[in-house]
């Protein structure tokens, strides 16, 4: 199959925060709700008629999402989620050129983020020496394929298995 080719970065993502950048990419760091104790950054606001207001942060970007459950705490699933908050410059304005991008967008700038920091090393020594690792493994760390060189050495193994 054919590598598509590589995309340009789109001008209007790259004097945005990381955090935009990941949770518009990679999805929200949700906490997880569980029974018993409300998770840390999970808020239940008790109404009158017996009905919470459930509010999660985001922990990553600081985003809230607000559901609100029927009397006596019950799940509705024709509730939709409510959004606010975030790091500032997360919503796009309408009618600018960063409201026309979609997720792959965001998406292609983390990944090119990423790559770009895989190149540099990482941020710490155990970045470094993961790279190191994979190095001498056979890998490159940018696509988790092996190396020509391993996939030479492997085609040699091969046929003098024949």
């Amino acid at each position: 199959m054919p590598r598509a080719s590589r995309p340009k970065p789109s001008p209007h993502l790259k004097d945005l925060d990381d955090r935009i950048i990941e949770c518009r990419g990679a999805g929200h760091d949700w906490p997880q709700l569980k029974v018993g104790f409300l998770p840390e950054n999970v808020r239940a606001v008790p109404a009158r008629d017996g009905s919470f207001q459930m509010v999660i942060t985001c922990r990553n970007c600081g985003r809230e999402r607000t559901r609100t459950t029927l009397p006596g705490g019950y799940y509705d699933d024709t509730i939709r989620f409510a959004y606010r908050g975030g790091v500032e410059g997360f919503a796009a304005r309408p009618g600018s050129d960063r409201a026309a991008l979609a997720k792959p967008d965001y998406t292609a700038e983390l990944y090119r983020r990423m790559a770009e920091n895989a190149t540099l090393g990482g941020d710490s020594e155990d970045a470094r020496q993961a790279m190191k690792d994979a190095a001498a493994a056979g890998y490159d760390m940018l696509t988790g394929q092996p190396t020509v060189r391993d996939k030479a050495a492997a085609v040699t193994r091969r046929a003098g298995k024949k």
